[in-house]
């Protein structure tokens, strides 16, 4: 698996692993300093729970002590001094209670606390015998069993108490030197594990970096060989390129000046191409006002032939109207006739009635005949005003083909508009592709004279690459004697 890796993981690899065991030897080393420094602060502790807990047991003896001296002498000093020691006493347990972790001592502390607090009170009642004056009854009740046991039982849980810290003390120093003598041990262990190694892996790195430089130099030597063959040829295929690329050059200059001339003629193209498309538009103009036009035309027609159909029919209510005059006209006779009959009845008195009905009858004759040339009149007012309406028809027709035409013209133009503007946009394009033809024929040819210099430049490169292999060669034999 080591065979494999490449020479930059291999000197990777060679400072990974003694970084690797200083860091497990660091981490060791934290472990045991944690421990110490833990094990440090317990004995601290238990150091100062045995010196409170020896307060306290004086603050206890001492209370004891100023309660028979007041039994004895009944001097207040000595009350002040219990007083001072119960209150020394009350903060000592205070402070015992809030900082003891260890279920076993807090419950042995709180029995101690229980029964100093009945001591405690007892001595309150002594001396407040001795305040009544009831002092042998104070001694008395001093001297019973009852004050001796509790004191002897305090001094029980006390002795139990300080011997439980103890070995808590001498445990935890036990494991300070267990920790420490570990500490050291791994420091040495990890300092000599590390020179080890690192000697080792570093005599196995330099081996795999002479092994690879050696190969590498062999494979050097072999392909700079190969490299300077290669050049020679390569530098003959270098001076044709060079001849090719102002062939080249010498047709792209050609076929620019024939780009340019095609880009002339476009232009040409172009600019008629936005005369036909102006041109149509006129067009297009001029048959959008002649179909407005004939729609007028076709509205006043239309017009027209409404009022004709209108005056059609007032004719013919005129030659009904002639009608009713005719019948009146035939009445009017009748009556006349049967009125001149009357008069020839009547003799001399109905001459002059007779005389008006002739004149009646002529009159009614007249107006028959009058009303005949009107009815004839309308007659033909009427014919005329068919022939007129069917001829306003036919006007009609013809101007909707007219129209139906121009709409088609219309559309031609459109159709022709829009050809006209592809031709104008084909036009434009093929002007751009020519201008950016003529444009890209001009960076060719300045890219075949790049060409053709850099070909030259090389072929000059090629040179100076033979003499450089040779004197890579040099450099590789010099590199095979050093290793």
């Amino acid at each position: 698996m080591f065979k494999n890796l490449r020479l930059k993981q291999s000197i990777l690899l060679g400072y990974t692993i003694p970084l690797l065991l200083a860091i497990v030897a660091f981490s060791v080393v934290y472990i045991c300093a944690q421990s110490v420094a833990r094990n440090e602060v317990m004995v601290d502790k238990s150091y100062q729970n045995m010196i409170e807990i020896l307060q306290l047991e004086y603050d206890i003896s001492s209370m004891s002590r100023s309660t028979r001296g007041y039994l004895l002498q009944q001097d207040n000093n000595f009350i002040k001094l219990v007083e001072l020691n119960e209150k020394h006493y009350r903060k000592l347990s205070q402070q015992l209670v809030g900082r003891i972790d260890d279920r076993v001592q807090k419950e042995r502390l709180q029995k101690i606390l229980n029964l100093v607090d009945k001591s405690v009170e007892t001595n309150h009642q002594m001396i407040s015998l001795v305040d009544e004056g009831n002092k042998d009854e104070a001694v008395i009740r001093f001297a019973s069993d009852g004050g001796l046991n509790l004191s002897l039982q305090i001094d029980d849980l006390i002795t139990e108490y300080q011997s439980h810290e103890k070995a808590s003390l001498q445990r935890s120093k036990s494991e300070i030197k267990r920790a420490t003598s570990l500490l050291i041990t791994s420091i040495f262990a990890g300092v000599l594990l590390t020179v080890v190694l690192a000697l080792a892996i570093g005599s196995w790195v330099a081996s795999r970096i002479s092994s690879s430089i050696t190969e590498a130099a062999n494979t050097a030597s072999s392909t700079s060989a190969e490299i300077a063959a290669t050049v020679v040829q390569h530098e003959r295929t270098a001076s044709q390129q060079s001849a090719m690329v102002a062939e080249t050059a010498s047709t792209m200059e050609e076929l620019a000046v024939s780009s340019r001339q095609t880009t002339e003629q476009a232009t040409s193209a172009s600019e008629l191409a936005g005369k036909g498309t102006m041109l149509t538009e006129d067009g297009r103009v001029a048959v959008r006002k002649a179909m407005a036009a004939m729609d007028e035309l076709s509205t006043k027609v239309t017009a027209v032939a409404e009022q004709i159909l209108e005056l059609g029919e007032q004719t013919g209510q005129i030659g009904s109207i002639a009608e009713l005059v005719k019948d009146l006209a035939v009445q009017i006779n009748m009556l006349a006739l049967n009125a001149a009959v009357e008069a020839v009845r009547a003799g001399e008195h109905g001459k002059g009635f007779a005389v008006v009905a002739t004149e009646v009858r002529k009159l009614a004759a007249e107006s028959k005949k009058s009303v005949e040339q009107v009815s004839g009149i309308v007659s033909a007012i009427q014919k005329a005003t068919d022939t007129t309406i069917m001829r306003t028809e036919e006007g009609t027709k013809s101007i909707e083909n007219v129209s139906t035409i121009v709409q088609t013209v219309e559309e031609l133009f459109e159709t022709l508009s829009e050809t006209s503007d592809l031709i104008n946009n084909s036009s434009q394009q093929v002007l751009l592709n020519l201008k950016q033809q003529s444009v890209a024929f001009g960076q060719v040819l300045e890219a075949s004279n790049s060409i053709k210099d850099g070909a030259n430049e090389t072929a000059a490169g090629i040179s100076q690459t033979k003499v450089g292999i040779l004197s890579l060669n040099e450099t590789t034999d010099k590199l095979k004697q050093m290793l």
